[in-house]
This record gives C-alpha cells, structure tokens and sequence, in this order.
C-alpha cells in the first residue's frame, strides 16, 4: 500500500431498514491513478461481520453518465469485516457524481445475497484530465477476465487443429505398438505368475510339514510333562487349594505357635483388642480384672457370635480359674470356678477340714484385703485452674464414692463427690473470718467426666459474702491435691 493513497472508510450496517442513499463528501480527481480506494466495513448490530474468500464473495456496481462498472472486492481484515476497492483508473478518468453499491454472497449449498445501501462519491475534474466525461466506459471486469479466458482458450485449440494430422498419425502409431507391447507383456506375465505360484505353493508346503512335525513333538513333549505332574502331584500327597477350601483358617496363635501377649487388656471390653475370633491370649497390666490375683496371666476366648463369649481367666501365681459371660449383648461378673482334684476324688475328714480351714483362712484374707483395700488413691498431685486434667489410676466405674483433698483461701477442704453417670461433680467449700465471722465467701469448684479415668476442672468461681458480688469466671482459687476413691 502506497502511502499516497487516498482512502475513506464507509460503514454498511447489514440491516433491513431503510437508509437513504448517503451523499459521504467523498471527492476523487481526474488527475489521480491507483490511489482512490474505498474502504467498507460490514457490520450487523454494531459488531463487524467475519469474512473470509472460504464463505462469502462481494462484488461492487459503479454507475454514473456513461459509466457502468462490476468488480470483485478484495477481503482485506477478514476480521473486522473490512473490503477494499481500489477505483479503476478509466473511471477516475471521468468527472461526474457516480452512485456505488456492495453486494456480499454466500458461497457453498447456500443461495443468500445481501445487497448493501447505495452510496454516493465525485470525481472533480482536474487540470491534468485529459478525457471527456462524454466518452462511454461500460464493462464488467469479471467479464474481461473471463474473455481473456476463452480467447487464449481458443488459441491454443486452434494450434491444436493445425497440427491435427500429425497427432492422428502419432496416435495410430502409439495404438500398434501399445497393443503389440502388451500381449508380449501379458504372455510373459502369465508365464512367470505360474512359475512364481508354483514356486510359493511348494515353498508353503514344505513350511507347512514342517510346523506340523514341530507342533506334533510339542504336543507330546507337552503331555508327557502334564502327565508327569499329575503323577507327582497325586503321590506327592501336595495340598491344592480346592482341598483346604473348607479349612479352618482363623488364627488362634502366631506363626510360631505361641500364644499373643497383650499389654493392658481390658476385661470388659475385650472386643478393642482382638476383636471377634476365638483366641489365645497372655496379658499383663490388665484391668477390670478378678480382685485379689495377679494381673497378669493366661485368656481363653471363646466366641459363638458378637453377643454370645465365654472368657476363662487363669492369673499368674494361684491355680484359680475366673470365668465371665456374654449373654445377649452384655458381659456378666467374674465367677471363679472350684478346681477338683483328681487324685482323691472321695471326700476325707482331714480333707474337707483341711478345705475347711483354708477355705476360712480364705475368706478372713479376702475379708482383710478387701477391708484394708476400701480406699484407694487415685489422684495424687497439683490441679489447679480452669481446664486442669486431672487423670485416675483406675477407673470410676471401680467405686461408690469418691473424697477430695484440697487448698482453697479459707484453708484445707474435704468434699464427697459421685463416680456414678456422666453428670459434673461440684465442690463447695465456704469459709468465714476468724476474728468476727464478717466477710468470707462461698467457693464452687466444677468438675467434668472427661472420661471413665479422667477428670477435668471446668469452673472455679465463689461468691464474697463482704461485697455481695461474685467472682466472675475463672477466679481458679481452688487446689485439689488427692482424690481417695471407695471401693463397691
């Protein structure tokens, strides 16, 4: 694009209300050449249409006295919607007022034509104008090209008819010698397919015997093998897995055949640790377990479905067999088996005096150890403020009453309270002044069950008997320092 072209842009909105024919101001001269262009933008609803020589073709007619032009135009910003005509220089050529208008088709299956408004430009004479506007100027310039078309068309055909003899004479030679060459061709041919098919086929053959010879050694290398070890299996006594199909396979202990050892175990809630499968255990440290016998020893477990066990304990150190049941989805309370002995199955008077005595002897330790064992310890230490854990030895579910020691501002205090049920335990200390009994105040220290074996702090608040006013919340003026459970 020269940079002395002279070009103005012309908005067309593609649309089907009417617009009056647009006089745009737009001048061209006479004196001018390749330089006038007009530039068109087409538009639909503000918004420029996409085009591209794939989908549309757009012409434009320029009619003025004497003059009648249709021309292609050329796609210039496919997106933006942009065309371009350059003026061709006969019309330049000729001063007058010319009316223009752009029509779009769709290419393809389609038959759309959009025809444009009608727009309005000058060509003002110039001093360098050489040609009247009285002088006729009407083509079609698709019309040339194609004349031009069928005239070098027609030329190279008459070139043709001249030299029409000689092609007749060639062709008729070329036709002789064709078909000579190709029934030479089709004889040689035919021969060497047939020698060549012989060939293959015999090759194919042989190929063919020997796979089957292979395959035949094969299939008996392979049956001899499968028979082989058959008979092997069969006398081998091997295990295959449809025969253990109908094992039990639960195991009852570890892989060298000792039995599990647990740390901890729970009596009453055996199903944490081993779940539903009928065991073999050894434990250490237990809890819950039959009082007055060691906590360590060996656990039958025995399970007929989820709510149906039985659990046999024998401690560490005694001969003594505990057993407890689950019965419809509940555990029972350890019962302790008597043990026969064997050897002396007829009852003697030394012998039963001798049970007797053991047996009182028995009950005056059971009575003493449980008497001397009514109280336990099961907090010892420093708690102190809002949010203090204060975490047991036992659980809560071991006692029927539980004994706090601790330090408050009106000196040492001593309050019950209950292990029973999730519900807060509350400790209400007062104190009143020595000298004259004014003043004082009234103490509430909050527990929560955080969990069968833990306690925590959850208010320390009192009320100044002086002032009349509370604390507010976390005064933490109460200390525990012992907790002394009673046994059931």
């Amino acid at each position: 694009m020269s940079n002395l072209e002279k070009s103005v842009a012309i908005n067309l909105e593609n649309t089907a209300h009417y617009e009056n024919i647009s006089n745009l101001d737009i001048t061209f001269r006479t004196g001018e050449s390749d330089s006038s262009v007009l530039l068109f933008n087409i538009i639909k609803n503000n918004q420029p249409l996409l085009l591209s020589e794939e989908n549309i073709k757009a012409r434009i007619a320029i009619r003025g006295k004497g003059v009648m032009v249709v021309a292609p135009l050329e796609i210039l910003d496919p997106f933006k919607g942009i065309l371009k005509f350059q003026l061709p220089n006969d019309v330049i050529k000729r001063d007058g007022s010319y009316q223009a208008q752009v029509s779009v088709a769709e290419l393809g299956n389609s038959d759309v034509v959009v025809v444009e408004r009608t727009i309005t430009f000058n060509v003002e004479k110039s001093l360098f104008s050489k040609i009247p506007s009285e002088t006729k100027l009407h083509y079609i310039v698709e019309f040339q090209e194609l004349e031009k078309t069928i005239m070098d068309r027609a030329k190279a055909m008459d070139e043709a008819i001249k030299n029409g003899e000689d092609y007749a004479s060639l062709i008729e030679k070329a036709k002789e010698k064709g078909l000579s060459d190709i029934q030479i061709a089709k004889s040689s041919s035919i021969d060497e397919l047939k020698q060549l098919a012989n060939s293959r086929i015999s090759d194919l053959e042989n190929k063919a015997q020997a796979y089957s010879r292979t395959f035949d050694e094969q299939k008996r290398y392979m049956d001899e093998k499968h028979e082989a070890f058959k008979q092997s299996v069969n006398s081998g006594g091997l295990v295959t897995s449809g025969s253990t199909s109908n094992w039990q396979k639960a195991k009852i202990t570890k892989d060298d055949g000792k039995i599990m050892q647990i740390t901890g175990f729970d009596f009453n809630n055996p199903e944490q640790r081993i779940g539903d499968s009928t065991q073999f255990i050894y434990v250490s440290q237990a809890i819950n377990y039959p009082r007055g016998v060691s906590t360590n020893g060996t656990v039958e477990y025995l399970v007929v479905t989820s709510d149906y066990k039985r659990m046999t304990y024998r401690p560490n150190g005694t001969n003594k067999v505990f057993v407890k049941r689950k019965e419809a989805g509940s555990w029972s309370e350890w019962s302790e088996l008597a043990i026969n002995d064997y050897n002396t199955p007829f009852e003697t008077v030394q012998s039963a005096q001798s049970k007797a005595n053991m047996a009182e002897s028995n009950a005056k330790l059971y009575a003493d150890d449980k008497f001397n064992k009514r109280y336990s310890v099961i907090f010892d230490g420093t708690a102190n403020g809002v949010g203090s854990t204060l975490y047991l030895n036992e659980s809560l579910d071991q006692f029927i009453l539980l004994i706090f020691y601790g330090t408050f501002p009106g000196g040492d205090f001593t309050e019950f309270g209950s292990p029973f049920g999730g519900g807060k335990i509350s400790l209400n200390p007062s104190n009143l002044p020595d000298g004259d009994g004014n003043g004082g105040g009234v103490y509430e220290f909050g527990l929560t069950k955080s969990s069968r074996t833990s306690l925590t702090i959850s208010n320390d608040v009192y009320f100044d008997l002086g002032s009349q006013r509370g604390s507010g919340a976390n005064a933490n003026r109460g200390t525990i320092n012992k907790i002394i459970g009673v046994r059931k």
